[in-house]
């Protein structure tokens, strides 16, 4: 029972150590860092970023590396800064040819992000659906949600029962137009806090890509035409203020598109873009998209034409490397940790080290072998298991050997 004891403490001051000692050194030597704000200019046709550091400020720079007031940011930045210039009249009246106001502007611009956080997280069986032409004006709040199985079934959520009637007219009409269930996934945004609603985008289980909503109470379903080959696994429906795009999709090689509203699907020229690892950021205007996608290492930002979608320019920003970065593969031989920045699940990871802890396990060992034991009890059998388990598992175990052997 004493020997069971002592395993069980081990073991138990081997996992929370392993929890604890990276985290603390990462809390310890953190410093405060992000990308900079980095944007396309139609101006200049270069990337323009804001730069800010505890000793120079905060400076504006473009790819070149040429600084930049405010005020000449501002220029080279209409689209994003319009209000600024519209109030000192310094708004040209055109840009690139094309006839610009305050409206236009505001028209064209828009905002989207997409993180692992979003996607990688347990579906709800029941989706909201809205009416997508009310009576008046303005949109209402949804009334009633649907679920899909090998059908679709749509509950009134004010007494919460089944619709049969509704759930049989959609139920039919999507398999009129080739619908096969079960769906595979689907976006929708069901909130009045919109211009308007375009629906579902839903992919059924051939992969074929349709576009679903409620107008006037009726079903409005159209394939989008997007080829089932593509194996499209991600969408999300956009609704942007310019109504020009109808959702972004992915593929399962991580390529991604854009499906305007007249079905047409573009592929953006940009690297792979995994939304279960990476997170996606595009600030679009009416000439460029600045697209930047996140992953562990850094940024890369690319920079494509707001109407053909044609490549314009791609940069890139590396995260500068942290003390956890920079020493835990000589300290740690793996780091148990219980959250993720790519999901919302609380439960046990275990990130594996790299060989070169191995230098530190062997003199940690070793210190053991001939130092900790010294003098004492220890039998050869315990001293070998003792060395053996310092290592594998490194200073998790040195430690409490080391305050267990002094105490």
């Amino acid at each position: 029972m004493k020997k069971f004891s002592k395993i069980f403490f081990y073991l138990t001051a081997v996992v929370l150590l392993s929890w604890l000692l990276p985290w603390l050194l990462q809390f310890a030597a953190s410093k405060p860092g992000n990308d900079p704000f980095t944007l396309y200019s139609c101006v200049t046709k270069r990337f323009a970023y804001i730069q800010s550091s505890k000793d120079n400020g905060v400076k504006r720079y473009d790819a070149n590396g040429t600084e930049y007031t405010v005020a000449q940011f501002d220029s080279i930045l209409p689209t994003f800064y319009y209000r600024q210039l519209f109030s000192k009249d310094r708004l040209p009246d055109t840009i690139n040819g094309k006839e610009v106001t305050p409206k236009i502007i505001a028209h064209g611009n828009f905002t989207f992000k997409q993180s692992a956080r979003d996607v990688n997280v347990t579906k709800p069986a029941l989706n909201m659906i809205m009416e997508s032409m009310p009576d008046r004006i303005d949109l209402e709040n949804p009334i009633e949600a649907f679920r899909t199985t090998d059908r679709i079934t749509f509950i009134d959520m004010r007494d919460n029962t089944v619709n049969e009637k509704k759930s049989a007219l959609f139920d039919k009409v999507m398999k009129q137009k080739g619908f096969e269930f079960p769906v595979r996934t689907l976006s929708g945004n069901p909130t009045n806090r919109k211009e308007y609603d375009e629906g579902y985008l839903m992919v059924d289980n051939n992969h074929r890509v349709f576009h679903v909503k409620q107008t006037k109470g009726l079903p409005y379903v159209r394939e989008t035409g997007v080829a089932p080959e593509l194996g499209i696994e991600h969408v999300a429906i956009t609704e942007f203020s310019n109504r020009k795009t109808l959702g972004l999709l992915t593929d399962k090689d991580n390529n991604l598109y854009v499906l305007n509203r007249d079905y047409t699907l573009h592929k953006l020229p940009i690297d792979k873009y995994d939304p279960k690892t990476n997170t996606l950021t595009i600030m679009g205007d009416i000439f460029y998209w600045t697209l930047k996608i996140s992953d562990e290492k850094g940024v890369t930002t690319y920079a494509v034409d707001a109407d053909s979608y044609a490549f314009a320019d791609s940069l890139r920003y590396d995260y500068p490397e942290t003390a956890l970065d920079k020493w835990s593969k000589y300290i740690f031989p793996f780091e148990l940790s219980f959250t993720s920045y790519d999901d919302q699940w609380v439960k046990p990871r275990v990130s594996m080290g790299s060989c070169w802890v191995l230098i530190l396990n062997f003199v940690l060992a070793a210190l053991l072998y001939f130092t900790a034991c010294k003098g004492s009890t220890c039998s050869r059998r315990q001293k070998f298991i003792t060395t053996v388990a310092t290592m594998i598992l490194g200073i998790y175990l040195f430690i409490p050997l080391l305050v267990c052997k002094r105490a």
